[in-house]
Formats: structure tokens, C-alpha cells, sequence
């Protein structure tokens, strides 16, 4: 964009604050003292996350300007932008829209107000933060009413789809004037503006702040605002740039997006905040159960062992007996032809590292114990239980380890894992006079396979379903957490919660 935005009104702000929201927002706010920069944090309450606000901030005196977004294609009014005379309002809606856009589109920022926004001088307001959500005044402007509008307003559409920004000091005069006049009838005033989006089932809003942590913008928009397809008037060139889902991953890895999926896990594993509620996401185990890190050195995989069961999973031999009475599908390669996913820099080696400490931590806290049984067959009784019976991962795991029959993997070193496997089981011995006979030693590295291209495969999917063409850590540990079989096996890893610090 190379010209200036065409204006739509202009209004003054004396009294270095303003009042926002629906009309009772706004009476709300000028009972209150002016308050300082809102720090804000959200708080639940039930299903719903909300902010508490007192609907008035700081603001920076002067002449604002009010600009009309609108849907490059249908022409429509599907935002408001608000800004000081002397802000660019290309760079400043662009720089919000960065640190908090619209939660309903790809790379939407920060949803909620908390260090991030604080730091960039941007103030959220949600759905849930203001209009009928937050009822304070509305009583008293019901009361002092003597026009016909609001006898209706509970059941008036065009109330719910706009807001109001008006100076401190005016603001009950101007609450006065507007009440009486209908929605859709408000214009602007010399102290404020009144800006509604039609059709606007949800309404959102994004507060700029200078280095004085004064407000100097204000973005509205609605759940239905596509930023990618919105514009100021008069030109063509949309807020955002479209991206293509590929072009999209390209640029978060560019810039260097958290893929690390941590946050994730933890927001899914905590406790409920209402002691009265049951989550239904299992916790993670105590920390002082949990193995590793461990030395890259005692690592099973390398990249080229991943890779050769990404492309080709390892599938154990079922006996027919066995296929037949639990219902097993015997899988060949003639359908194995699937999309897939792939390792991508600079995440290839934290999915090597993290898959080996699942592993790694697997073979100690339950495999470990097991070996002494010494034969295959014992240890995969000890491990898994009865082939004819239980969970079917225990009874591929079971088939692992006491069936050869396999085909090798292209580009597989079977015996290097085997070397490796071996030599992890050796040293937690400690001192124990412990023999792996070398078949089992065989077997445990052909469930540890299969086990790698269960994860493998499903992470591969969820990559898929992400839009995203390569895995990343965010696929492994969501992956690993959401399946129970999985995550009966590999809950006991440090770095699948903690990363490795």
C-alpha cells in the first residue's frame, strides 16, 4: 500500500483516556478512575476465559482518525480502524496483527492477553470480554433512557454488532445521545466514534500502545473477518498475504516458530482449574519416576534408521493362528503406499533426540526388568502377557520378539541397533551378572523397530493434518500423549515433558 488510507471520521481526545465497548462498556468505564496500562491476565470461569476489564485506558490526546476495512471481494465493512493522526496506519495495524490477530486464522498470535502482548504494547479484548458478557451498567443506562431503542435491546442485533470509543470526559453526555438514536442510526461525534460491523456474530478488538504505554490504535473486527481478504478502502492489497499452506511451515521455520510442542503438552496435561471438574487427559507421571536425559551416546537410532522406517515401517510376522483369533490385519507392502511426512531442519535432530529418549527411557523402566527371563519367549511373556490375549500393540510387541520372520528394511541396520540395544541393557546392570542371549537381545531391537514406526506413522499423520509437510517434536509428544497404548510406554521419558534443558 503506497497511498494513505482513506479516513472515514475524525474525533479528539482531551482528557488522555477513552472509554470503549457497548454503551454500557462505555458508562461502565467512566465511573471508574483512569486507569494505568492494563496488565490484564485472563481468567476461567467454567468453559469460558475471559479478561476483566474496566473499560477505559490511557489514550493519546489529539485527533484520531477512523478508517473502514472491508472485504476486498463483497465490498462489506468487516473490521474498523482506529489510530492517531500522527500513526502510520499501515505499519500499526500490521504490527498487531502480528502479535494478535484473529483466533480464527492460521499464525493469529497471542489469543489472550500476557507477557508477549504486555511487552509489545498490545491489549486483547475477546468475545467474552465485553458487550452483554459483562453486564455492569447496564442497569443504570436502561434507567436513564427515554427513547424508544433500548425498550428492545436485549433482542437487537445491530447493538451486538458494534462498539463505541469515546473521551473519558464525554463519554456519559455522548452514552446519552446515542441511546436514543437506533444502531444503525450512531455516526461519529467530535469525541468519539461509533463503528459496527454487519453481520458480526462475534466481536474482537486490539488495543496499540506507544512506548508511553498510552493507547494510539484500536483495531475492531468480527469472528468473521478474514484479514487475508480485508483491506482499507481504496485499495486492493489485503492486511495479510495469503500463504499456501507449504509457504506457511516455510516461514515458520524461517523465523524460528516453537514446533517443540511443550507448551501444548502441558496446557493438555494440567489439572482442571475447577476442583469440581474431571479431566479426561491423563497427568503426566511424578517427575521423580521419570529417566534421562540421557548421553547422545547411549542412543539406539541414528537419523538413517528413522528415516528407513519412516519410509518403510517395520511390521512384525502374526502366526495366522494368532492374526485369525484377535482379528489382526496382516499389512504387506503392496499397501503401504501412503503420503508422508518428513524431517525437516533445523528439527531433524531434536525428533532424533527425542525418539531415542522415549526409547531409551522405555528399555530401562520396563524392558530392564524383564531380561533376566532370559529366552525370548519368557521375556515377551514377562512383557507383553499371552499373544492370544490383551492389547493389541502387546500383541504385535509379542510377535516381535519371539518371531524372526520379518522382512529386513531397506537401509536398515538391524545390527547396529541390535549393538546398541545390547550394549544399553549391559550397562544398567550394574554390577549384576546378567547374560542377554544374543536372540533376544534381537527381538527387543524388533519391538523397539516396530515401536518407532507405530510413532513414526501416526506423528507423520499428524504432521498431515496440521497442513505441515514435515515432523516436528509438536507431532512426537502429541502423538505419544494422545494414544493411550503409547503413552503407556513411553510416559516415563524427562524430555518428552521437560525437553532437554
Amino acid at each position: 500500500m503506497t497511498a494513505t488510507p482513506q479516513s472515514y471520521a475524525t474525533f479528539s481526545i482531551e482528557s488522555g483516556c477513552l472509554c470503549f465497548g457497548e454503551l454500557h462498556n462505555i458508562w461502565s468505564g467512566s465511573l471508574v478512575p483512569i486507569q494505568e496500562f492494563p496488565t490484564t491476565q485472563p481468567d476461567r470461569s467454567g468453559t469460558v476465559t475471559a479478561h476483566h476489564l474496566e473499560f477505559n485506558i490511557p489514550a493519546r490526546n489529539g485527533r484520531w482518525q477512523a478508517f473502514h476495512l472491508i472485504d476486498i471481494e463483497t465490498k462489506m465493512v468487516s473490521g474498523w480502524f482506529l489510530s492517531h493522526s500522527d500513526v502510520d496506519p499501515d505499519r500499526e495495524i500490521a504490527r498487531i496483527l502480528r502479535v494478535s490477530g484473529s483466533p480464527y486464522e492460521p499464525d493469529c498470535g497471542s489469543t489472550m492477553n500476557n507477557e508477549k502482548t504486555n511487552a509489545a504494547g498490545v491489549l486483547v479484548i475477546n468475545r467474552y470480554d465485553w458487550g452483554y458478557y459483562d453486564a455492569r451498567g447496564q442497569d443504570e443506562v436502561n434507567e436513564q433512557s427515554d427513547g424508544p431503542y433500548l425498550e428492545c435491546r436485549s433482542v437487537d442485533v445491530e447493538a451486538s454488532e458494534a462498539v463505541g470509543v469515546v473521551d473519558y470526559a464525554k463519554a456519559k453526555s455522548q452514552v446519552a445521545a446515542w441511546k436514543v438514536q437506533s444502531p444503525d442510526g450512531r455516526r461519529g461525534c467530535e469525541a468519539g466514534v461509533w463503528m459496527r460491523i454487519p453481520m458480526a456474530e462475534y466481536k474482537f478488538g486490539r488495543f496499540g500502545f506507544n512506548d508511553d504505554r498510552v493507547a494510539h490504535s484500536f483495531l475492531f473486527f468480527s469472528g468473521s473477518t478474514d484479514f487475508t481478504q480485508t483491506s482499507f478502502v481504496g485499495h486492493s492489497r489485503a492486511l495479510r498475504k495469503p500463504e499456501t499452506d507449504v509457504e506457511r511451515f516455510e516461514r515458520r521455520l524461517r523465523e524460528g516458530f516453537d514446533f517443540s510442542g511443550l507448551q501444548l503438552l502441558q496446557m493438555h496435561s494440567a489439572p482442571p482449574d475447577n476442583a469440581d471438574m474431571i479431566s479426561l487427559c491423563p497427568p503426566p507421571p511424578p517427575e521423580s519416576a521419570c529417566l534421562g536425559p540421557y548421553p547422545p551416546g547411549a542412543h539406539i537410532f541414528r537419523a538413517q534408521e528413522l528415516d528407513a522406517l519412516r519410509l518403510h515401517p517395520f511390521m512384525p510376522h502374526v502366526p495366522p493362528e494368532i492374526a485369525t483369533s484377535q482379528g489382526v490385519c496382516i499389512e504387506t507392502s503392496a499397501n503401504q503406499t501412503r503420503q508422508l511426512a518428513v524431517f525437516v531442519d533445523p528439527w531433524k535432530d531434536r525428533v532424533v533426540d527425542l525418539i531415542n529418549e522415549l526409547i531409551l527411557s522405555y528399555l530401562e523402566r520396563l524392558v530392564f526388568p524383564s531380561v533376566s527371563f532370559r529366552t525370548p519367549s519368557l521375556i515377551a511373556d514377562a512383557l507383553f502377557g499371552k499373544p492370544t490375549a490383551g492389547k493389541l500393540l502387546n500383541i504385535y510387541c509379542h510377535c516381535c520378539l519371539t518371531q524372526s520372520g520379518a522382512e529386513p528394511i531397506p537401509n536398515f541396520d538391524a545390527d547396529y541397533m541390535s549393538r546398541k540395544v545390547k550394549h544399553f541393557l549391559e550397562s544398567r546392570v550394574a554390577g549384576q551378572f546378567v547374560t542377554i542371549e544374543e536372540e533376544s537381545v534381537r527381538g527387543i531391537a524388533r519391538v523397539v523397530a516396530f515401536l518407532v514406526s507405530e510413532v513414526l506413522e501416526m506423528s507423520s499423520n499428524a504432521a498431515l493434518c496440521s497442513q505441515r509437510y514435515g515432523i516436528v517434536p509438536a507431532d512426537i509428544r502429541i502423538t505419544v500423549y494422545s494414544d493411550p497404548e503409547l503413552y503407556d510406554v513411553f510416559q516415563y521419558s524427562t524430555v518428552l515433558w521437560k525437553g532437554r534443558e
